[in-house]
């Protein structure tokens, strides 16, 4: 599958870049597609991966992939050219630039919002309740990290670039279980983890035999001061 990722920071970077090992064929899009840390992303990503510029990544995929900071987004979105018969994730969140409190009203949502600009795409919400560091390393012990997506229809397709059996394979080859949800139940779920890593740094804590993780045992997620949490989207 050809996969135009919008946004090359830690979310971003971290999910091409799994899927570019996995063998997906993967476009870093970006504002400036041949900088230094870009290049440096393409190098870690392997063959499958390529950078483009955001219009010309998005002309030329079968699914986009929305990892940036919230206060852009609709921008970007705006730039990126059709869009139309794409499928579309969603892995923003909603926050206000200093990431303190959700920059939307209860009665909308990120997803919703994109869906409204993004005329005529399929849009998945997905990414935004697990920091990167768990999209790189998703076990637990002998365990796996939870993925809940929210999604227009349960329904399946016929296998096609825009049907959800397609992304769903897409966003399973990162080695997560999925958990389909609808837009109801999403905004609790999402509320409390960004709350968690909002308040006081940290989300959730994992059990205390998981030191041998790469990220140090440091739990779901590490503190927003850190710069790496992954929360509020990354640099487009």
């Amino acid at each position: 599958m050809k996969i135009a990722v919008i946004g090359t920071g830690s979310v971003g970077g971290t999910l091409g870049r799994r899927w570019a090992q996995k063998g997906h064929e993967v476009i870093f899009c970006s504002r400036t597609p041949e900088s230094e840390k870009v290049r440096a992303l393409l190098d870690a990503s392997g063959p499958r991966s390529r950078s483009a510029s955001i219009k010309e990544g998005v002309g030329d995929c079968d699914v986009v992939v929305v990892a940036t900071p919230w206060p852009v987004t609709l921008e970007t979105i705006d730039s990126a050219g059709s869009i139309d018969g794409k499928i579309v994730v969603d892995c923003t969140n909603a926050l206000k630039p200093d990431l303190s409190t959700p920059s939307l009203p209860a009665d909308t949502s990120a997803a919703e919002q994109i869906a409204a600009h993004a005329q005529g795409a399929r849009v998945v919400k997905a990414f935004n309740t697990i920091p990167y560091t768990t999209m790189d390393d998703p076990t637990f012990g002998e365990q796996r990290a939870d993925l809940f997506l929210c999604v227009t229809t349960r329904r399946p397709s016929p296998p096609s670039p825009s049907s959800p059996r397609t992304w769903a394979w897409m966003l399973w080859t990162p080695g997560l279980f999925m958990w389909p949800s609808t837009s109801s139940t999403w905004r609790p779920c999402g509320s409390t983890w960004r709350s968690r890593a909002v308040g006081d740094g940290t989300s959730p804590s994992r059990s205390s035999n998981d030191e041998t993780r790469s990220d140090g045992g440091r739990g779901l997620g590490p503190a927003i001061d850190s710069g790496r949490s992954g929360v509020g989207g990354v640099s487009p």
